[in-house]
């Protein structure tokens, strides 16, 4: 008499899934801070676009409107705004770049604007003037993005990002 020989399917343990699982897990759990910081630079950097979209229509219509227009930040709401000057004070230019912008949650806002009697800000000039400043988006990480105009001549850019690190 032959033995009888038993066939059986090749299959996974329960075992092996709860491995094969577990290894997933630590993948996941290593990439996602990862994927987390990347998020949160992508809104500094977005933010220091804006920044810089909302001073070119500054410095755009002062030389179009021959009027001054004005930036204004408030480091502690974490927000800034354009006025420009009309009927003998500065008012709201109106439209999508009269409104308060804010920066993300988390990015601290800061700058060197010169401190005049009646506040700080950076005026733009029909003459295509404007004050030197530079601006400072800082997220959670410390990681600093400088939006600057060096000299009273030149437009407002982006600078690269520095971390903390690179600062001291």
């Amino acid at each position: 008499m032959k033995p009888v020989r038993r066939h059986t399917a090749a299959a996974f343990t329960l075992i092996e899934l709860v491995i094969v699982m577990t290894i997933l897990l630590v993948i996941a759990g290593m990439a996602i801070p990862t994927l987390r910081t990347f998020g949160e630079g992508r809104r500094v950097s977005e933010a220091a676009t804006q920044l810089v979209s909302v001073a070119n229509y500054a410095r755009t219509q002062s030389i179009n409107e021959s009027l001054v227009y004005r930036l204004n930040l408030d480091p502690k709401a974490n927000t800034y705004w354009l006025t420009a000057w009309r009927g003998g004070a500065f008012q709201s230019p109106g439209g999508s770049f009269g409104r308060v912008f804010s920066v993300p949650e988390g990015v601290t806002l800061d700058w060197d604007a010169p401190q005049y009697a009646d506040g700080r800000y950076v005026d733009f000039y029909p003459t295509g003037r404007v004050t030197p400043v530079v601006i400072q988006l800082t997220d959670r990480g410390g990681a600093v993005t400088s939006v600057e105009c060096p000299s009273s001549a030149e437009q407002f850019r982006v600078m690269p990002v520095k971390s903390a690190a690179d600062k001291g």
